[in-house]
């Protein structure tokens, strides 16, 4: 943990954004957890889950999660597969670091997602 509350604090000094959402897919950048663009074809779907009073979380459902493992440090890959067993994505989208509320975020992630994945339905 005192890992993660190192990292969580340099990323607070960052001047890059922490999330970038656009037409290629979502450009996640952390330093103890998965980051670079999952883009909107490896994207199956999105899970929204909610914890606690107005805590909710989004977990992107890739269909090549490994290509995104490989890239960590072996802690991170750790904390990856334990979100992979128990979430089923090793890969977390969180509102609080970011300055946006919930609820808008997750309206633009769907979206996009839909926007990419419109030819699929059809």
């Amino acid at each position: 943990m005192i890992f993660l509350a190192i990292t969580d604090i340099k990323r607070l000094f960052s001047e890059e954004p922490a999330l970038i959402i656009d037409e290629a897919g979502i450009y996640l950048h952390s330093s103890n957890r998965i980051s670079g663009l999952i883009t909107w074809e490896n994207i199956e779907n999105l899970k929204v889950e909610s914890r606690g009073i107005g805590k909710k979380f989004i977990y992107p459902m890739v269909r090549n999660d490994l290509e995104y493992i490989e890239k960590l440090n072996p802690i991170s890959t750790l904390l990856a597969y334990m979100l992979k067993a128990f979430k089923g994505s090793p890969i977390i989208i969180e509102a609080s670091p970011l300055d946006i509320e919930m609820d808008e975020l997750i309206a633009i992630l769907i979206r996009y997602w839909e926007y990419a994945h419109r030819e699929e339905g059809a």
